[in-house]
């Protein structure tokens, strides 16, 4: 407001007259104020702190004059009359806080404080404020003296200030000038998750996190802006405490956990599950994700697809704390397909065959009597009605003096199925981590460990398809004497089953064992008081044991003379090595702060897999026992031995000036061993820049409810290494299509080698601008990314005269992903008694091919198009069904009706319509409201996008079940074709055995616009309601802390998708269950 106003006002509150000449005073002169309980003195020290004028009190009279200048003899005084500050510097608990940033706020001196908390600063003026800041922590303004005793700097209370962990360093949001998102612990724990990737769900804008199923330890799809190579790995990097861990465990080829999304080499099989897992989430202190190469370049060829950063809790200086925290729940699935009844259904089988000029044989159990035409079964509540639990209990304690802190924590897990048999997942777990501080503050250590077990026991077939498709007048599962109902039939002496008990896949075992060991050690010694030396010493490993046992009684009773029964054993490991050392400068030049970091690393992974197949054995009982099979073999499909090395140097250069203007350069060198001789190296680096404005006066003064505001900007490169081992080489295979050679097998040629084969590469450029206002209590950012992945690694076709199918290559492709990322964070009310946050994300990303070299002369010419995303259909244009014929029609390309358009593999084909499936736009809306002890936390998550609806495309309704495709279908069967003149049908005429004309319908159906869906949906991911006792009532029972708490996730989904999950897109596997948990937190 005016400082002429300002100073009418300090007249009318204190009664002081106040004088000046009106011509010091411009018209425009404002000041930005407010004050409350403020003394005279405080009043005017704050209006006159940035402007050109100084006062005097005298009596009841307040004098306004301008500012002298000094002259030359004067200024010299005043240099003779400085003086040199000094003082120390710690927290609330009193420990000496080192590399805290000291600014003199009229002068360029600054300093850091030492390992001690101690700083000396020489030549500071009489007047002079000095500035203290510390990440993590609030920044503080005092008036400088000679000694300025010990300063406590009290933490942060801005979501700016909070520490936000980066590679290889922290920082906070207010300094940083990458595109970063961190998620801390509360939020993790709100959710009843054994995978805390799941807990990021609808949490991080930019970032996509799609689970594969509802079975525990479901398989998990991870992007982070999108997919950056055509078909080989788009996984992101996981830094566990500074230590590279896998993104995928070795495969279980018999696992209905579903895959992870792509592999190093390209291909995620069923049983590659997300190996976060095996990492406790009540261990976890806070995820990181790093997107933009400001954030990502340090890490060069392994972060194309970003970062993931993982750092778990530490002990903290104190008393001894124990946490315990116990939780009990049940989950269901909370949705289900609307099927046809026995009327509808025996209706349609009827129907279909009469179309077929056809009566019921002898093997339509379904309809010729054999099974009763009456009965009706709710497949889905039979099979997958059973309610799932959920158990999890937690143990930590923590605590140390100033120099020592330890944490020691155990955990236990256990979830299993909505199957009538007992599955689970259990896993158990125990961590570690003790720091160590010297007396003399100069050598630091940290020891982290981790170890984690668990043991899955699931079925090897889902049965959501079989339940799906079961026909609802099939037989009870159970005789009246408890054994499998196998409803045999007696025919010529012979009995004979009528159906597959889907029981009966339960008796198949598949059990997988895991263990994953998690170490590091980390070392830094102070050299000198502004150059530190430290290295990270890291191993994990992580071991699997497989059993899967093939007994007789799974399959029908007279098929059992002539089976043979079978196990698999096998046994896999992977373990990796790292050394990372690193030289740190950290010093203050003038008003800005110079940090330096160089740095190497060098890395080792060896995997190995094996599985054993045994058979020949006696009975059931003993197929878990490998000697009593009559013969073991191994194959090489199902083999992996394979060694993985890494090396790079790294380099990091930031400057502050003033906390107004950043600059954060990265370099780095990889070389990585999936490469030939040639290419063996490549560089990547990145350069950003950051504009605090807000601490500029002018916008200050312009903007006054402006707290905070930033402008940043990126641009680097990263390269990506997820190829597989040995890509380039000439592999060789033990071959089985020759007779033995001197008892020895033959080797044949695998693979051709390219000893060419080189880094994809990415090109990232971001720019975003961060705002706050009302002092922080609105938050918002807002990012924009475009990123170019080139030099795409593709398998080429090559002619079948050359021997093989194809040889690994880079191809002149790129792909751009773009997009705008959007957060806000608001504290709509916050008093004593009452607060209420909130946190909206939103994210609009594309992706398309903008290059791609002769193309259309490339085995891909059907896959991808110049232009559209990676994720587009051509599909037939439809048009509904011929009244006439009762078959599907279409147009096909010069827009003329058919029921058989030509496929898209030959020319001229009439695929002419393209549908994106890439979602328009995701997000997730956040609150929490706590009133005294009472807490409410509500997630919902968002996704626009469109599906395919394969509820009845592809199985050929009116048909037998044959265990995958006919049976029962969707209610949305009926409306179908009946008789010449159905006007309006969506589907065509039904058939017994789909002839040509049919099947060729059906099949143009499948991948026409007529199974294009919106698969939008708004889901309440999670909601958690706690409370916490009163102290008055704590004191009483002699307890630090005591919570009681319920939790539930994926509670219900709000879809037009007419399929089982829009998440998953998927009506044939199980979908992510709802689980509602209570539990209690007690802290001794």
């Amino acid at each position: 407001m005016p400082l002429e106003s300002v100073l009418k006002e300090i007249r009318k509150q204190s009664g002081y007259d106040v004088f000046y000449d009106s011509k010091i005073i411009p018209k425009e002169q404002r000041v930005d104020i407010s004050l409350a309980h403020a003394s005279l003195e405080e009043a005017l020290r704050t209006v006159f702190k940035d402007v050109e004028l100084v006062y005097k009190i005298e009596g009841k009279i307040i004098s306004i004059r301008a500012k002298s200048r000094p002259g030359y003899l004067e200024s010299l005084v005043a240099r003779l009359q400085s003086f040199d500050v000094s003082g120390r510097v710690v927290d609330i608990q009193l420990r000496p806080l080192s590399g805290v940033t000291l600014r003199a706020e009229n002068s360029n001196a600054g300093a850091v404080t030492d390992r001690n908390g101690r700083f000396l600063i020489k030549g500071i003026n009489e007047g002079d404020i000095l500035s203290f800041s510390y990440i993590g922590y609030q920044t503080v303004q005092i008036p400088a003296r000679p000694d300025m005793g010990v300063i406590a700097l009290q933490p942060a209370t801005s979501k700016l200030d909070e520490i936000q962990v980066i590679a290889y360093g922290t920082t906070s949001r207010r300094l940083s000038t990458g595109n970063i998102t961190t998620v801390k612990a509360d939020d993790i724990e709100k959710q009843p998750v054994s995978n805390a990737l799941l807990a990021l769900q609808g949490t991080v804008p930019g970032m996509t996190v799609v689970q594969a199923g509802g079975f525990p330890g479901t398989g998990v799809t991870v992007r982070i802006q999108g997919q950056s190579s055509l078909t080989r790995g788009s996984d992101p990097l996981y830094v566990v405490d500074g230590i590279p861990y896998p993104s995928q465990t070795l495969p279980d080829s018999y696992s209905p956990q579903g895959g992870s999304g792509r592999a190093d080499g390209g291909v995620s099989p069923s049983g590659a599950s997300s190996t976060i897992n095996l990492i406790n989430p009540s261990d976890i202190e806070s995820i990181t994700i790093l997107k933009d190469a400001d954030a990502t370049s340090i890490y060069g060829s392994r972060a194309a697809a970003g970062a993931i950063l993982i750092t778990t809790k530490k002990g903290k200086a104190g008393d001894t704390k124990v946490e315990a925290n116990i939780q009990h729940g049940w989950a269901r699935m909370n949705r289900r397909l609307e099927l046809l009844n026995t009327a509808q259904y025996i209706e349609l089988r009827e129907e279909a065959l009469k179309n077929d000029g056809l009566t019921a044989g002898p093997q339509d159990y379904d309809i010729n009597g054999t099974w009763d035409r009456n009965r009706y079964t709710d497949w889905q509540d039979e099979l997958l009605g059973n309610t799932a639990g959920y158990t999890d209990a937690q143990l930590g304690i923590s605590g140390g003096t100033e120099l020592t802190q330890f944490r020691i924590s155990g955990g236990y897990n256990r979830q299993t199925t909505v199957y009538r048999d007992n599955y689970s997942d259990s896993k158990a777990s125990i961590s570690s981590v003790i720091t160590n501080t010297s007396a003399n503050r100069r050598f630091k250590t940290q020891l982290n460990l981790q170890y984690l077990r668990s043991i899955t026991k699931l079925p090897t077939r889902e049965l959501t398809s079989i339940a799906m498709r079961l026909p609802p007048n099939a037989p009870a599962l159970y005789q009246p004497d408890g054994s499998l109902n196998w409803a045999g039939i007696e025919s010529g002496g012979y009995t004979t089953s009528t159906w597959d008990n889907p029981l009966s896949y339960l008796l198949v075992k598949n059990q997988r064992t895991l263990g994953s060991l998690i170490s590091s050690l980390s070392m830094s010694y102070k050299i000198l008081e502004h150059l530190n030396l430290s290295s990270t010493f890291g191993y994990s490993n992580m071991d699997s044991d497989d059993l899967f046992t093939m007994p007789l009684t799974r399959v029908r009773p007279e098929y059992r003379s002539t089976t043979s029964r079978y196990a698999t054993y096998g046994y896999g490991n992977q373990s990796t090595w790292q050394v990372e050392p690193q030289l740190d400068y950290h010093r203050t030049i003038g008003k800005g702060t110079l940090s330096v970091l160089v740095g190497a690393t060098f890395l080792g992974r060896d995997m190995n897999k094996k599985e054993t197949e045994g058979v020949g054995y006696a009975s059931d009982d003993v197929l878990e026992n490998m000697s009593a099979a009559t013969a073991l073999a191994s194959y090489d499909y199902a083999t992996i031995a394979s060694r993985y090395k890494y090396s790079a140097i790294f380099s990091r250069v930031n400057y502050n000036w003033n906390d107004k203007y950043i600059v954060n350069a990265t370099a780095r060198r990889d070389g990585s061993s999936r490469f030939g001789p040639e290419n063996l190296f490549n560089n990547f680096a990145s350069v950003a820049g950051a504009w605090i404005f807000s601490n500029e006066k002018f916008v200050d003064e312009l903007l006054p409810a402006l707290s905070f505001g930033k402008l940043k900007v990126s641009y680097g490169t990263t390269g990506s290494d997820q190829i597989g081992d040995y890509q380039f080489m000439e592999l060789l295979a033990n071959s089985s299509y020759f007779t033995p050679y001197q008892q020895a097998n033959a080797l044949s040629i695998l693979t051709l080698a390219n000893r060419n084969l080189q880094w994809e590469e990415t090109r990232k450029l971001s720019a975003g601008i961060d705002l706050g206002f009302f002092k922080d209590r609105i938050l918002l950012n807002l990012n924009y990314y475009r990123n170019r992945s080139s030099n795409q690694l593709l398998d080429y076709n090559l002619p079948y005269t050359t021997g093989f199918g194809s040889v690994t290559q880079n191809m002149p492709a790129t792909i751009q992903n773009s997009g705008w990322e959007i957060s806000l964070n608001t504290v709509p009310v916050q008093n004593q008694q009452f607060s209420w946050k909130s946190n909206l994300n939103f994210t609009v990303a594309g992706n398309k091919l903008i290059r791609f070299d002769d193309l259309g002369q490339s085995s891909y010419a059907t896959t991808y198009e110049v232009g559209q995303p990676l994720s587009f259909l051509r599909l037939y244009r439809y048009n509904g069904v011929d009244p006439t014929t009762g078959l599907f029609q279409f147009f096909d390309r010069n827009g003329n009706l058919t029921s058989n358009p030509l496929y898209i593999w030959y020319e001229n084909h009439d695929a002419v319509e393209i549908v994106d499936l890439t979602p328009d736009f995701y997000g997730g809306f956040q609150n929490s409201f706590s009133y005294k002890g009472i807490q409410l936390d509500v997630l919902f998550q968002f996704t626009k996008q469109k599906g395919l609806d394969q509820n009845v495309a592809g199985f050929s309704p009116g048909s037998a079940y044959n265990g995958f495709a006919g049976g029962n279908q969707s209610v949305a069967i009926l409306d179908r074709w009946k008789s010449p003149g159905d006007q309006g049908k969506h589907y065509q005429k039904v058939s017994s055995y789909y002839p040509s004309e049919l099947y060729l319908a059906s099949s143009a159906y499948g991948v026409s616009e007529g199974v294009v869906t919106d698969a939008s949906y708004v889901r309440l991911k999670n909601i958690s309601l706690s409370w916490s006792l009163p102290s008055m009532w704590l004191n009483k029972m002699r307890v630090n802390g005591l919570r009681i708490y319920t939790q539930g996730q994926n509670i219900f989904t709000i879809t037009k998708f007419p399929g089982l999950d829009p998440e998953t897109l998927s009506s044939t596997s199980l979908p992510p269950l709802r689980t509602i948990t209570i539990g209690a937190q007690l802290t001794l």
